[in-house]
């Protein structure tokens, strides 16, 4: 199989900065990656407290700045994406968007023409399929698409960092062992918290707890935080439990998560919020320890699949906003090759009047070099005619000889020659008087045709009786055909003899 290089570029925007990561897939018989490069990017607040995005820090990642960029991702928190798993019947991939659309006003909160959605397939069965839809307000992707724009880049897919903070730990394999089927992860991040409900390893919840307001001692604040936690877990869990009886009571596990390099800002101690947790709940809970920070712009990359595999489904940049960028695609790709054809024609220009100059340079020495050779040409030239005009002289002479030998030979004694003319070169007439008959016939006339030199035959005339000084005589005509193609024409005559 032919081994195909990708290279992607995941870019994260927080309250807190960016982070930006390229990653490089080669697929063939098997398929890597690896990180070519990774930035995290922190913002300066100004005296208001917006952000200032160093957007002008991600000008080398651009296409055509010594980067190789195919596909640009980015993605939404879970504050801002709304996650449902529904479960519909089974149905081919060109069905079921229209099925979801038609459903649409009842899973989203917000009209129709005021969000955007995508999904992805999750588990499917001859029957039903249980398919995760991510909706989002359009004003929030468009804002997001709009920063990105500012900084140079258009964006090819749009995800739920969530899944793609899950897909990277998968990836580092950040469990102690393997995988467990059920896990609940509670994400710790800047005032707020994100929980992830996985069933035999697809997403079953996917959502945002708001964690402001939280003050006084440590242990208060956990226990808080782990209240508002636990009542969204616990409404998660009996929702998989009453829809999966053998589904077992999964494993807590809580990570804390910096982002842009910044620890979480939320105030709260990882380990007294996991055995908060563990209090509220009756569930064993974990802290999750990490040999490094987690990635969620990695992740991105690792989610995306251009060729549509279910796995990597959820874009949720808007269909029409897609179109208007691959018909600018089309149209860059189109003024390439159109600046490609006008400078492959301006070179053959170029070429052309170059090889005309040349050619007009030396041809006024060549034609100085004929006018000097013009006498000795012409002096050639007559010779060759004067040649030919005497080959075919030469050989006009032969044929008239050979004829009147050949008349010689087969005349008798008494039979006389009045007349014979050359006809074309193909031919030739004989005419004259004979005592008898016979003697044209019977002696002239066959000897001619048995003659070699007019192997084309002979027609005679019909004989004359005629009185010639008193005495009766035979008037004949005898036409004699020359062999075809063996004679040359010697221009045509008359001949009188005897």
């Amino acid at each position: 199989m032919k081994q195909r290089i990708q290279s992607k570029l995941g870019i994260t925007i927080h309250p807190q900065g960016l982070e930006v990561a390229e990653v490089v897939t080669e697929t063939g018989a098997d398929t890597s990656f690896r990180v070519a490069r990774r930035e995290l990017l922190p913002v300066a607040a100004t005296a208001e407290g917006a952000p200032v995005w160093p957007l002008d820090r991600l000008q080398p990642y651009r296409s055509g700045r010594g980067s190789t960029v195919t596909h640009v991702l980015t993605g939404l928190d879970a504050a801002n994406v709304l996650c449902r798993v529904v479960s519909l019947p089974t149905a081919s991939e060109a069905e079921l968007g229209p099925m979801l659309e038609n459903q649409l006003e009842n899973l989203s909160p917000l009209p129709p023409d005021q969000v955007v959605y995508s999904y992805e397939v999750l588990r499917k069965t001859e029957k039903q399929s249980e398919v995760l839809v991510a909706i989002a307000r359009r004003d929030t992707v468009m804002e997001r698409l709009e920063l990105l724009g500012k900084a140079g880049f258009a964006a090819d897919g749009m995800d739920v960092e969530a899944l793609a903070l899950l897909a990277w730990l998968r990836h580092e394999h950040a469990w102690a062992g393997d995988e467990p089927a059920e896990l609940a992860l509670v994400v710790l991040e800047h005032r707020s918290a994100t929980l992830i409900l996985t069933c035999g390893g697809a997403p079953q919840l996917v959502a945002s707890v708001p964690l402001q307001g939280l003050g006084g001692e440590p242990a208060v604040m956990a226990a808080t935080a782990a209240e508002l936690i636990s009542a969204e877990l616990r409404l998660a869990l009996a929702a998989v439990q009453s829809a999966r009886p053998e589904a077992q009571c999964p494993l807590v596990r809580v990570l804390q998560r910096p982002a842009a390099g910044a620890l979480a800002s939320s105030g709260l101690d990882p380990q007294e919020m996991t055995n908060a947790l563990a209090t509220q709940i009756g569930l064993p809970c974990e802290l999750l320890a990490l040999r490094e920070a987690p990635s969620i712009a990695v992740g991105l990359c690792l989610r995306h699949r251009p060729d549509g595999a279910p796995s990597a489904r959820l874009n949720l940049v808007p269909a029409d906003v897609l179109a208007e960028k691959q018909r600018k695609t089309r149209r860059q790709q189109v003024k390439l090759v159109l600046l490609g054809v006008a400078a492959l024609y301006l070179l053959v220009v170029l070429i052309g009047a170059i090889m005309l100059t040349w050619r007009y340079a030396s041809g006024g020495s060549l034609r100085a070099q004929l006018a000097e050779i013009a006498p000795a040409r012409d002096r050639a030239r007559g010779l060759q005619t004067e040649l030919k005009l005497l080959q075919e002289k030469v050989g006009d002479q032969s044929v008239p000889l050979e004829c009147l030998l050949a008349i010689l030979k087969a005349k008798p004694e008494n039979l006389f020659l009045t007349d014979f003319q050359f006809v074309d070169g193909e031919q030739v007439t004989l005419t004259g008087y004979a005592p008898s008959a016979s003697a044209v016939t019977d002696d002239f006339n066959q000897k001619l045709e048995k003659s070699a030199v007019f192997a084309g035959g002979t027609r005679l005339a019909p004989l004359l009786n005629q009185k010639i000084r008193g005495g009766d005589a035979v008037r004949f005509s005898i036409q004699c055909n020359f062999k075809k193609g063996a004679v040359t024409s010697p221009g045509g005559g008359r001949r009188r003899g005897r």
